[in-house]
């Protein structure tokens, strides 16, 4: 059963991610309080972002590189 949502559980729930959010955004672990004792959790912390890669061009004599040498392709 889900129950409804009270003021109270609204406002608890509020402060606890003005408190995660941060951390989480930096890529960091929050403060130890915020998780719950005996649940594992899972972050990318360390993770960064990085240039995707370019596909390599298709050989000369595949039939999308004779299309777009007569200006055919998309």
């Amino acid at each position: 059963m889900i129950e409804t949502p009270t003021a109270a559980g609204i406002e608890e729930t509020l402060a606890v991610v003005r408190r995660w959010l941060p951390a989480f955004l930096a890529g960091e672990r929050a403060d130890d309080d915020l998780y719950v004792d005996g649940v594992t959790t899972w972050h990318n912390i360390g993770e960064r972002e990085v240039v995707v890669q370019r596909t390599p061009p298709a050989p000369a004599s595949s039939p999308a590189a004779r299309r777009c040498a007569s200006r055919t392709c998309a």
